[in-house]
């Protein structure tokens, strides 16, 4: 039988060569492992900033994913994801990373707010903002960023009422912008441009927001139909919208049938919103039930006293009962917040440096904001003057007044300057939903009016334009 020498034995060679084999395995496991070895968090962070000094937005995106996939609440990670976003134009993405990081790291400073740096032009998906600005004020109610944008969202989707606590809480902490102000100056106003509004629509052919804030362009154009149309899909999507319904109501005034049936549905929760009531009065305004809509205007201002229609209608009407002590109190407020409305969309439309004109008017707006027991406004208004002209001494008394008045959580309106706590109306008669009229739009004569106020509930036909505000 044929044998092999130990020499020549393929089962022998490697023995001699084992420890230049292990040698390189080593060597190459060293390699991998010092090539694949993740950098330290503190390097990624600094090449994260040196990208952002350069301005590599897209460099800085990925240094920031990096960082967030080790350490997803990483302060500096959200930070620079945020930023990276913005500078990218995806304003919906660094909104998310905003909401993300605590209120007490001061994510305004980096997202802005409404009137300083924020691109609201670019915030197109307002149903998706509602639910995450909401959600991150469940878990932080002093988020600005999020308090900010959901107050836009309300705002501009038509649903003024239910926006107001939210630009009040900004207020109250100090973190308000001369926007925030012109939105409060006169809550009857649509904000919403219909160009803006059909690219969220468009955006999202399934967020009903958009389609609230074009029913209200609608209404003001006196498009009654389009408007119907679209707070019935609203109402159908959403039926516990109060301010959807209040509109939708407005709508039906015509149409005697389709209102009762609105009114039946109503639920109870709907009672607490003024609009509701506002419209009620109109009907029954229109249904020739003088003292009921007496009734249904009185509801709507002790909820809301600064509704300029309400208190108008509601003064108008005690004048033709007689009642002229009661009705100048409401008709006196109307045209306090008429004049208000004005003086807001005048220094709405300037930019810039306080001039002397400004500072008249601004002054007008405080002193009127105090005699409506406005004091958060008159506050705030004095303090925008005191930045913008620290030499003038006025803003610093109206300072100190609305601080002897107010407490933390006090209202925006306060307590004894309410006119409903003056006059109570509150024996009068509601409704009767069976009466009605032949004519619809039978209304209520505007006579006797010793105060010489022309109410318009229109901004354009004053020469004010008082609509969406490009905060970028």
């Amino acid at each position: 039988m044929a044998t092999h020498s130990s020499e020549t034995s393929p089962a022998r060679l490697p023995l001699k060569r084992w420890p230049v084999y292990l040698a390189i395995l080593i060597a190459i496991g060293l390699l991998a492992t010092w090539t694949l070895k993740p950098l330290p968090l503190e390097e990624i962070v600094a090449r994260a900033e040196q990208a952002l000094e350069a301005e590599q937005f897209a460099k800085v995106a990925r240094y920031a994913d990096q960082i967030l996939a080790r350490e997803p609440s990483d302060l500096k990670g959200l930070q620079l994801a945020a930023i990276a976003a913005s500078a990218q134009e995806d304003y919906h993405l660094a909104l998310r990373y905003l909401v993300q990081i605590p209120s007490g790291d001061r994510p305004e400073i980096i997202g802005g707010t409404l009137g300083n740096g924020v691109a609201t032009e670019e915030l197109l998906r307002l149903s998706e903002i509602e639910k995450l600005t909401t959600e991150t004020l469940t878990k932080d109610p002093a988020h600005v960023v999020a308090r900010d944008r959901l107050g836009f969202v309300l705002a501009i989707s038509g649903q003024r009422w239910k926006g107001l606590s939210h630009f009040l809480d900004l207020i109250r902490r100090g973190n308000f912008t001369e926007v925030h102000l012109l939105w409060l100056g006169d809550m009857q106003r649509t904000v919403g441009t219909y160009d803006y509004l059909q690219r969220c629509h468009q955006a999202n052919t399934n967020d009903l927001l958009p389609l609230l804030g074009l029913a209200r362009i609608h209404i003001d154009r006196d498009q009654i139909k389009e408007a119907r149309k679209l707070l019935e899909q609203v109402v159908e999507g959403v039926p516990e919208n109060t301010e959807a319904q209040a509109w939708l109501g407005v709508t039906l005034l015509d149409d005697p049938d389709g209102f009762l049936q609105w009114q039946q549905q109503l639920s109870p929760a709907a009672d607490k919103h003024p609009e509701i009531w506002v419209t009620r009065g109109k009907w029954a305004l229109q249904n020739k039930q003088a003292k009921e809509a007496i009734r249904c205007f009185w509801e709507a201002v002790a909820r809301e006293p600064n509704h300029r229609l309400a208190n108008y209608q509601l003064g108008q009407l005690l004048l033709e009962a007689g009642e002229n002590d009661q009705a100048r109190v409401f008709l006196q407020r109307a045209e306090q917040l008429n004049e208000l409305m004005k003086l807001v969309g005048i220094v709405g439309m300037r930019r810039g440096p306080l001039s002397p004109a400004d500072e008249k008017e601004v002054q007008a707006i405080v002193s009127l904001a105090e005699s409506l027991g406005r004091f958060w406004e008159s506050w705030a208004w004095a303090k925008i003057a005191q930045v913008k002209n620290p030499r003038i001494t006025w803003p610093t008394l109206a300072i100190q007044r609305a601080v002897f008045e107010l407490e933390l959580d006090s209202p925006v309106t306060l307590a004894r300057f309410t006119p409903t706590r003056e006059v109570n109306l509150s024996g009068y008669p509601l409704p009767n939903w069976q009466r009605g009229t032949d004519d619809p739009r039978t209304t209520f004569p505007a006579a006797n009016n010793p105060h010489g106020i022309r109410f318009v509930d229109d901004g354009p036909a004053s020469g004010i334009q008082f609509q969406y505000v490009n905060g970028s």
